[in-house]
């Protein structure tokens, strides 16, 4: 009897050795074959890694392919134009439309309105500088403690905060935690009213904050089939609430995020600072964005989005998922961006006090 028992388990423990040794496998190829640009962060969640170098496949709305260069500098940044003495520094701030590999760093939107300012101020090619951070489902928070980062190592010129419809949701705890996007939500941090920052609270949140778990390739493809059954089911990312919760909510959340709105522009005071959208939308609260701005003491542009809204047919523009910008979108957002600011003369009076203060 007793050999009986050792045999089963010696069999027990080689198969969970080799089923262990299975999934290592799979891990470090799934790694190898798919990186990723970010990483496990304790205060953001997640953020971009530094001194990133990978090549991205992606897949357009009309089912062409192309390839995404994507590369960071040393403090996670996405970075283009002239490092030593540029013209001008601009800090892009933002979500997936920012900091995710939809295009390549040469293609987004942020790099093709800089070209264009610099077209249309007369610089030279490549002297605007343009460092570009955040990450995919970013809410205002996470922006505000990444500029908080930030403004120790850089020096910008101009701060671009781009928003999205989502910023609203992902600024709310209440909210968020009816939502099936666990790898957000569970990692994200969230503003309380008095000034400090708390977490999502249950017993499993650490699989999706411990990095052994949160970077797991295999850990988080289970999470997606989790997500995409839930998604079946629900009809949307959220679980339905009841028309008084969602009224309370809304209150809510325009509130916080109007508060973190006003403590982002109060970290530069300095240097001008301008929004803009990357969504049309005026569903639900999207439509206060620009008032909300506006009162945090940031010049606002909507103009880039009605352009992309103009040309919405045009499935070139989109990638698969509808939503996000292909490089040809985010050339055209970017062009509409940068003459937009052009013609607000900000960059103009930047410019010219730039150079009186560097003759003095």
């Amino acid at each position: 009897m007793r050999t009986n028992w050792v045999k089963a388990l010696s069999a027990a423990a080689i198969v969970t050795v080799s089923v262990l040794f299975a999934l290592a496998a799979v891990e470090m190829y799934a790694r190898y074959a798919k990186p990723t640009a970010y990483q496990n962060d304790k205060e953001l969640g997640w953020k971009l890694l530094p001194n990133v170098h990978i090549t991205v496949d992606n897949l357009r709305l009309d089912q062409t392919e192309y390839k995404a260069l994507i590369t960071t500098n040393e403090f996670g940044l996405r970075e283009s134009g002239r490092k030593d003495s540029p013209q001008l520094t601009i800090l892009v701030l933002g979500d997936s439309f920012t900091a995710d590999p939809v295009a390549g760093n040469e293609d987004m939107w942020y790099v093709a309105a800089s070209r264009d300012l610099e077209r249309l101020s007369g610089l030279e090619k490549n002297s605007i500088r343009t460092l570009a951070g955040g990450g995919g489902g970013y809410g205002t928070l996470q922006e505000l403690l990444l500029l908080k980062q930030l403004k120790q190592k850089i020096r910008p010129d101009l701060l671009v905060l781009q928003f999205s419809p989502n910023d609203f949701t992902d600024n709310h705890l209440g909210v968020a935690s009816h939502g099936i996007l666990r790898t957000q939500f569970m990692r994200r941090p969230y503003y309380n009213g008095d000034g400090t920052i708390k977490y999502f609270d249950s017993p499993f949140a650490w699989l999706w904050r411990s990095p052994p778990t949160a970077e797991s390739k295999i850990f988080n493809k289970l999470d997606q089939i989790i997500q995409l059954l839930q998604f079946r089911y629900y009809h949307d990312f959220f679980k339905p609430i009841s028309s008084d919760l969602e009224a309370a909510y809304n209150k809510q959340m325009l509130a916080v995020t109007s508060d973190l709105l006003k403590k982002i522009r109060e970290e530069l005071p300095n240097i001008p600072a301008v929004m803009v959208n990357c969504c049309t939308s005026k569903d639900r609260l999207n439509g206060q964005w620009e008032n909300l701005g506006t009162e945090a003491g940031f010049l606002t542009f909507s103009g880039p989005s009605d352009t992309i809204e103009r040309n919405k047919a045009n499935e070139k523009l989109f990638l698969l998922d509808g939503g996000h910008l292909s490089p040809e979108g985010n050339a055209l957002f970017g062009r509409a961006f940068g003459q937009a600011l052009f013609d607000s003369g900000l960059i103009s009076a930047m410019l010219k006090n730039k150079n009186l203060a560097n003759t003095k």
